[in-house]
């Protein structure tokens, strides 16, 4: 299980697989089946890998979530972003949504020193 603590109340109505993406650290592909749930005080988002997709947990996810003012969350995971394969900057664009490329070009330095 991974969790994920928000600041501000998340939507509950934006609670659910299709808005969050968990991706493998060896690989950087999704893994496809995904359970995510909210917790009763609406500040942490419990995320739960199901099936034999991934038999160790993700390092790093994204979401497209809100909080209740309809603002986006935006996730950092500094952590996972430096221990994934491949080149951050390839990946940055296409799907980690809380990262830009002028980021990810800053960190891949610190990934390789």
């Amino acid at each position: 299980m991974l969790y994920a603590d928000a600041t501000d109340l998340v939507d509950r109505t934006t609670v659910s697989a299709a808005n969050v993406r968990l991706y493998r650290a060896d690989t950087g592909q999704v893994v496809p089946e995904v359970a995510v749930s909210l917790s009763q005080d609406a500040r942490r988002i419990l995320i739960q890998p199901n099936g034999a997709s991934c038999r160790r947990p993700p390092t790093w996810w994204c979401c497209r979530l809100r909080d209740t003012a309809g603002n986006a969350l935006r996730a950092m995971p500094l952590g996972g972003l430096l221990a994934l394969n491949g080149s951050l900057l390839d990946q940055a664009a296409e799907h980690i949504s809380s990262v830009c490329t002028q980021t990810a070009a800053r960190l891949e330095p610190l990934r390789h020193g």
